[in-house]
């Protein structure tokens, strides 16, 4: 079989006690000093805002004030700024002082005006951009961070602050650090000036703070805007702030690392159950390996590349394993399944083979009384098992199908390799977590599609609520009209996760609050190895239902589906970040279910935008990411 294998990522390692980490590069003193509190880089010069004033102080690096500046359509109050290299504009939070308006200007200092207004849910004050997934991170001091979407200017996530700082000024993003990457807040804690290191995507502490007290001019001092910018200093990347009023400061955070040398294409290397089986690199794209006794074997293949000098570059990381099975046994496989430290008194067993990335059902069978399952005759495979207790256990309305390795979903679990017998492959079923009841619910629909693309209600499809932790806080199986409901819930923010074994899906999230209390159009499709997810949204009036892009992220091809009330004449358009168009074409949608495919394998990868057109104008814009 054959077996695509490609570069390795380069990793350059240092030790940061080497180099200068977090050395103080420069800092000057700030030009008005009466409001200037966010900061940002265009990477040409350095910009100030003024949080009680409709005006901008622009800096060379050199701290040479260069001009004031004004932006058409900011009336000032702008507290925190960031810059996106993709337009070429710079964001800042506005918190209006005269109404409730809580919005992010997006604003062009090269002509000066307003181009776009992002509203926000409630008050932003620091802001941080990361570039690689084109979200905001944005507070109020001490609120819970809100994540948007820069493009959509969707609330995507809601963050507490689970430290021990927090009155936060300003946020930067850092993907040049090792371990990162990280988001950095300035707070105004303990001496007001305090620079704190956060992981991501949970935002907790890593322990890395630094008290910046010292630069202060007044010695009271407070944490204002961070920015993070390289080549302010040559080679290197600094991390930038203000303390309001005072001072600019520059502080060294990394190398700027160059790029690798080129990679040539050398030959193949060859494991068969981690050894390697070739003592010459292969150049040829088919191996035969001769005389082998009967079992399992696992293979993997790598690329072994040459820089332009013909010495030794890398090895990819292996592709694989592949499975290959010599030989038919019968065998026995079995285990205990625990509830805490007991056995569950009434139950069933399901095992699924995976052979060759297919999932097959193989066996159900009933957990005895002494709380152990128990399949045979099995083959030499790899399986899948999964436990449940019955609507007579005792532990039925607390505790939740469980897979072997202890998880909810398939996908998390590790598969029994079955060569000799085994008894005691024990599962510890998993207890519903505990969740206050509220006035909020979420429900929806899910349905099949065969091949012909022809939907029909899916029923006794189990559907988890999971909680901010990910942990399972309810369930329920979809009835004959393939709808499900959880109701009583309190506001926050949860995740469903369709549960079908051999279905690939990401649990998909939804906020419920005073605001928007009651999601009731979601709509599951089960495909033939995945489920896409549809909501209720804004539509043209002759669409029914509507997936978002699947696959997301993209490797070859995008796929939409829609279903239609009548048939249309429709226009796909494919944009880039720029707001070029890639492709368009006029396609014939018919009464019904229909798929949209994109090619994406001849366009450069990155943030893509897919817009359909019906011949009313109405349309539809739908966003993802093509690798």
């Amino acid at each position: 079989k054959s077996i695509d294998a490609s570069p390795m990522h380069t990793t350059i390692e240092y030790n940061q006690l080497e180099r200068d980490y977090m050395d103080l590069q420069f800092d000057f003193p700030c030009y008005d000093c009466g409001g200037e509190a966010g900061i940002v880089s265009d990477g040409s010069f350095i910009y100030t805002s003024m949080w009680n004033n409709d005006y901008f102080i622009k800096y060379s690096f050199g701290g040479t004030f260069i001009d004031t500046i004004y932006i058409d359509g900011a009336d000032g109050w702008v507290r925190n700024m960031v810059y996106c290299e993709a337009d070429g504009y710079i964001y800042g939070t506005h918190i209006s002082q005269n109404t409730n308006d809580y919005n992010i200007f997006v604003m062009d200092f090269i002509t000066g005006i307003v181009v776009d207004t992002i509203e926000l849910p409630s008050k932003g004050r620091a802001l941080g951009y990361n570039t690689d997934l084109d979200v905001f991170y944005t507070n109020n001091w001490d609120s819970d961070v809100m994540v948007i979407d820069r493009v959509t200017g969707n609330l995507l996530d809601t963050i507490p602050l689970p430290g021990v700082y927090s009155s936060y000024y300003g946020f930067a993003y850092d993907n040049w650090s090792d371990g990162g990457p990280y988001l950095w807040g300035f707070s105004q804690d303990g001496y007001g000036t305090v620079l704190v290191q956060l992981n991501l995507p949970d935002l907790t502490e890593t322990g890395f703070v630094m008290d910046l007290s010292t630069l202060s001019t007044t010695g009271s001092g407070i944490a204002g805007g961070l920015f993070i910018q390289e080549g302010i200093i040559a080679d290197k990347v600094t991390l930038g702030g203000l303390i309001q009023n005072e001072v600019i400061f520059g502080l060294e955070l990394s190398d700027v690392v160059p790029p690798p040398p080129t990679a040539i294409l050398a030959g193949y290397n060859i494991y068969r159950d981690a050894t390697q089986l070739n003592t010459n690199l292969i150049v040829d794209t088919i191996y035969n390996d001769n005389n082998l006794d009967p079992g399992t074997y696992l293979y993997e293949v790598t690329s072994v590349y040459y820089d332009n000098d013909g010495i030794f570059y890398c090895e990819s990381a292996p592709a694989g394993p592949e499975t290959v099975l010599i030989e038919n046994q019968m065998l026995m496989l079995g285990g205990n399944v625990f509830v805490g430290s007991m056995k569950l008194d009434d139950g069933k067993a399901h095992a699924y083979s995976n052979n060759s990335d297919e999932i097959v059902h193989e066996l159900s069978v009933d957990i005895d009384d002494l709380g152990y399952y128990f399949f045979f005759p099995f083959q030499t495979s790899d399986y899948y098992v999964v436990a449940s207790p019955t609507i007579n256990s005792e532990y039925y309305e607390d505790y939740i199908s469980t897979y072997y390795g202890n998880v909810y979903h398939w996908e998390n679990s590790p598969t029994i390799h079955l060569q000799t017998n085994m008894y005691n492959e024990d599962i510890n079923l998993i207890k519903l977590a505990y969740s206050s009841l509220g006035s909020g619910s979420i429900s929806g629909v899910i349905n099949f599609e065969d091949k012909s693309m022809i939907t029909t209600p899916a029923s006794d499809i189990l559907m988890l609520l999971l909680n901010n932790e990910n942990n399972c806080v309810a369930y329920v199986y979809s009835n004959t009209d393939g709808e499900f409901n959880f109701n009583q819930l309190d506001f926050g923010t949860y995740s469903l996760l369709c549960e079908i074994i051999g279905k690939k899906m990401a649990p998909k999230l939804f906020t419920i609050n005073n605001t928007n209390p009651n999601y009731d159009g979601i709509s599951f499709l089960v495909k033939e190895d995945e489920i896409v997810l549809g909501i209720d949204e804004d539509l043209p009036e002759s669409v029914s239902f509507l997936s978002e892009v699947f696959p997301n992220p993209v490797l070859v091809s995008a796929n939409i589906e829609i279903a239609l009330t009548k048939g249309e004449i429709v226009t796909i358009k494919l944009y880039d970040i720029t707001g070029k168009v890639i492709e368009s074409r006029v396609q014939q949608l018919g009464m019904g279910l229909n798929r949209i495919e994109i090619n994406t394998s001849e366009i450069a990868p990155g943030i893509k935008f897919l817009n359909i057109e019906f011949s009313d104008k109405a349309s539809i814009n739908k966003k993802f990411i093509a690798y």
